[in-house]
């Protein structure tokens, strides 16, 4: 029957307890723990892991948590011992390993603090921590002085378990625009090492960069409404006054233009629900999400009420409100809905807004990106079923 790991792509310690198994060689069975879902909060798998968390793993009785406790049981229980084990049944070799599997605790913290992946994804942060940016100096000179000492590797002159969690937080960085590594030379020669190994490749790759694709996403979607307040002062300080302005004057032609910037933040989110983006890109489903389509036939029919007043959706010409508002419409075809028997004016004013001259320059490349990786993402996920 074999190991079962629950755990995600997405999650770092779930990497490194798969990783372990893989570089063992042991028979498993991965149990993908949908995260967005609430999975881990469940009965059925707290009754596993009380914490919640994941990694967890199941071999035969024994069920426990934590990837660094698992690590090493994987090793204690199935590795023979060899002059290159990943954890070394010699005391003083074995201590040097131990002695890192603590440190990755705090490195890790003080790269993830830099990241700020809590506050990125789910809290208010807007991007990485620029503050912490001398922690993470000290972290990677940390890095360099164990390099700097006899070893090729972080604990002996082969692969341990140390390379595994030292190596985990620093695949992170890469999200980051983070790229002064000069005074880090053997820690960037140690991480090409860890990266090309086959196994660890087989068991990061693909969860680091849906990470990275997450992690962007969310800065992206906070930067969108900043680019709102980017669009209102162009127009404040270059536009000059006119019958067909973008960002009109007068006071009650922009308030109208105002409402409609601030409500296409809501029709965005409606959008990003009904096409399912979290699950179908960072967990394993591979349609979009139908409970969500009487939202979505709701705010068409917004569109619609908008667009029965006026030629535009806030007045008869063109403004910055057409823009926002036409944009998460814009990405619906990827979903394959094309029930619109009843927005007409909405289909009608959509075509004048894709057959801007300037529109084509600005979007089209972006749109055909994002829809061919969300149909890569089906077509994968679909396979795992």
């Amino acid at each position: 029957m074999g190991i079962d790991l629950y755990f995600t792509a997405l999650s770092p310690p779930s990497r490194m307890a798969y990783t372990t198994i893989t570089a063992l060689g042991l028979k498993h069975n991965l149990k993908e723990v949908n995260l967005m879902q609430g999975e881990n909060r469940k009965p059925e798998f707290l009754s596993l892991n009380p914490r919640g968390k994941i990694p967890t793993l199941v071999d035969g009785d024994l069920c426990m948590g934590e990837s660094r406790a698992i690590s090493t049981y994987l090793c204690n229980m199935y590795e023979k011992d060899s002059a290159e084990a990943l954890y070394p049944k010699d005391p003083k070799a074995r201590a040097k390993v131990d002695q890192l599997l603590y440190l990755s605790e705090n490195t890790n913290e003080a790269i993830v603090e830099y990241i700020a992946i809590g506050g990125v994804l789910f809290g208010g942060a807007p991007s990485w921590n620029e503050e912490k940016l001398p922690e993470l100096h000290k972290t990677l000179a940390l890095y360099e002085c164990l390099l700097s000492k006899e070893n090729e590797f972080m604990a002996a002159n082969h692969v341990t378990l140390a390379d595994f969690f030292m190596a985990s937080p620093l695949l992170l960085l890469p999200m980051t625009d983070f790229d002064d590594y000069g005074n880090y030379p053997k820690t960037v020669a140690w991480l090409e090492k860890i990266k090309v190994l086959k196994y660890f490749k087989s068991c990061n790759e693909e969860g680091i960069k849906k990470m990275a694709d997450f992690y962007k996403s969310a800065i992206e979607k906070k930067k969108g409404k900043k680019y709102r307040a980017i669009s209102t002062y162009i127009c404040n300080m270059y536009e000059k006054d006119s019958p067909t302005a973008l960002y009109p004057k007068d006071p009650k032609i922009r308030a109208k233009v105002d409402q409609l910037l601030y409500l296409s933040e809501n029709t965005y989110d409606v959008f990003l629900a009904y096409a399912n983006v979290a699950n179908v890109v960072f967990g394993s489903k591979f349609c979009q999400n139908e409970k969500k389509l009487p939202e979505l036939n709701k705010e068409l029919a917004m569109y619609e009420y908008f667009l029965s007043k006026n030629e535009f959706t806030a007045t008869d010409h063109l403004t910055l409100a057409d823009f926002f508002m036409s944009s998460p419409l814009l990405m619906l075809p990827m979903t394959g809905f094309d029930d619109y028997g009843n927005y007409p004016k909405t289909v009608a004013w959509l075509k004048k807004i894709e057959s801007l001259m300037y529109f084509d320059q600005c979007n089209a490349e972006g749109l055909k990106q994002i829809e061919s990786f969300y149909n890569s993402c089906i077509e994968k996920n679909k396979g795992k079923k």
